[in-house]
């Protein structure tokens, strides 16, 4: 249930923040757009879902040295035409906007994963204090429905439908057109209120007494994060940021104000640092990133104190695609590895191995990874450690060189 939710909220971010495209069917073409990159936010600083303004900005050839990025298309107002994340070098989800031509309203928005759509969203607008959005499914099946309610032009309700049944109302109540707060409604309770102040969120409450508040800099960038059970502070969360806006720092607090949990440092090419594991004011260990001169991962160690625990390589082919990472033991003893495999540029295959055997493989289909048992992999060719050891001392030459 908490899963579905999320992706509920999700679906009304993307379409509450949405200004894109054009007319429908084919006249993105005549638009001239503004290409940008992004840098994707590190999986282990939580947000997958973070505004693009909020993302470390690439330019091309960066973005296509990492593989791992957003490429945005704008017109000149700065309305999204289109977005695209790629992992790997390869587009794993693609957003088209189609809008009327003064990009007042939105028609539809299409999803996709570059070879085929994966939903539709058509917008209609026959009622004026009615927008209507259908979710359709990559067979053109309705799924879904939102239905947004306005008075004299301000938001009031929103309505969420799952094949025709209610699964979410959201209720607007305003002070003024900045601050307002929005009930989250299901099966006629209320189980999550969010509370703006000059357009920015600053509250979260649960109807069991727990809360989340925010603070933020001149910005608009969220500084710090408070987390309540019942009126009690259970934990903080800070964050730090360059002159660029960029994000450059995150740390935890417990309720005694000592570093408690995950503590992040961050680049200004928003490659990741170092990571902290802290315990009531302790550290615990710490992990250190390594980037090459091309700004690809390279190298990560594991501290606790200044005692190694263990240490991964990461190797790459020459167009700069992953193919390895190779965990290893203080004494440089390969323990794991996971092998990366590409068929026409676009990754199609990972393999896991422990020992030198073969325990995982997945592979991707239908938008998605999926396991093989490992009673069902063939005998592979698996390269020998001494081989993986001539990679190591060959990267390893490269850096001193």
């Amino acid at each position: 249930m908490a899963y579905r939710i999320i992706l509920l909220l999700f679906l009304i971010l993307i379409l509450n923040q949405c200004k894109g495209s054009s007319t429908e069917h084919g006249s993105i073409k005549k638009i001239k757009p503004i290409v940008k990159f992004f840098r994707k936010a590190e999986p282990s600083l939580g947000n997958k879902f973070l505004k693009f303004d909020y993302m470390y900005p690439l330019t091309e050839k960066e973005a296509e040295t990492l593989g791992n990025f957003f490429r945005v298309l704008y017109n000149k107002k700065g309305d999204v035409l289109n977005s695209e994340e790629y992992v790997e070098h390869t587009l794993r989800d693609g957003i088209i906007y189609y809008h009327t031509p003064d990009f007042k309203k939105i028609i539809t928005i299409k999803k996709h994963d570059g070879s085929r759509t994966l939903s539709t969203y058509r917008f209609n607008y026959e009622n004026k204090d009615k927008i209507i959005m259908t979710h359709y499914n990559d067979v053109d099946k309705i799924v879904g429905k939102k239905i947004d309610s306005y008075n004299n032009s301000q938001l009031t309700k929103q309505e969420i439908f799952q094949n025709d049944k209610k699964v979410l109302e959201l209720q607007y109540n305003y002070k003024n057109p900045n601050d307002y707060t929005i009930k989250y409604i299901q099966n006629n309770k209320n189980i999550l209120t969010q509370t703006y102040e000059k357009g920015l969120l600053v509250i979260v409450q649960l109807p069991n007494g727990s809360s989340k508040s925010y603070s933020y800099n001149d910005n608009s960038r969220i500084t710090e994060e408070k987390i309540f059970t019942k009126d009690k502070l259970n934990q903080s969360i800070k964050k730090s940021y360059d002159e660029k806006g960029n994000l450059t720092k995150i740390q935890s607090y417990n309720n005694n104000n000592k570093p408690h949990g995950k503590w992040f440092e961050i680049d200004e090419k928003g490659n990741l640092k170092k990571i902290e594991i802290h315990k009531n004011g302790t550290l615990v260990y710490h992990t250190n990133f390594i980037n090459n001169d091309k700004g690809l991962l390279s190298k990560e160690e594991t501290f606790r104190g200044k005692r190694l625990l263990h240490y991964y390589q990461y190797f790459y082919n020459d167009k700069n695609y992953f193919l390895k990472r190779i965990k290893y033991n203080p004494n440089k003893k390969p323990l794991e590895r996971e092998e990366y495999k590409y068929e026409d540029g676009r990754l199609t295959l990972k393999e896991y191995f422990k020992n030198n055997k073969i325990v995982r493989r997945q592979v991707f289909r239908g938008g998605e990874w999926n396991d093989i048992s490992t009673k069902d992999i063939p005998k592979l060719d698996i390269p020998d450690l001494k081989e993986n050891k001539k990679d190591v001392k060959k990267e390893n030459k490269d850096k001193k060189e």
